[in-house]
């Protein structure tokens, strides 16, 4: 059974150096493991509260 993360950013990019090295990290880390992003960032509409900055959703194959 497939498994799903969500990931909300909730405030803009302060530091795009440290982001950058955020992402860097994040990459090498996904190599070799079989997830496929299926939403990352695009348009947000918010049905209560404020809307987020960015959401990333994520489908892996299963939780292990």
């Amino acid at each position: 059974m497939a498994a799903y993360m969500i990931f909300i950013r909730e405030q803009p990019i302060h530091d795009e150096a440290a982001m950058g090295e955020y992402r860097r990290l994040n990459k090498d880390s996904a190599s070799g493991h079989a997830l496929q992003p299926l939403v990352v960032y695009g348009n947000v509409e918010a049905l209560e509260g404020a809307a987020p900055d960015g959401i990333v959703l994520l489908k892996f194959p299963d939780v292990n």
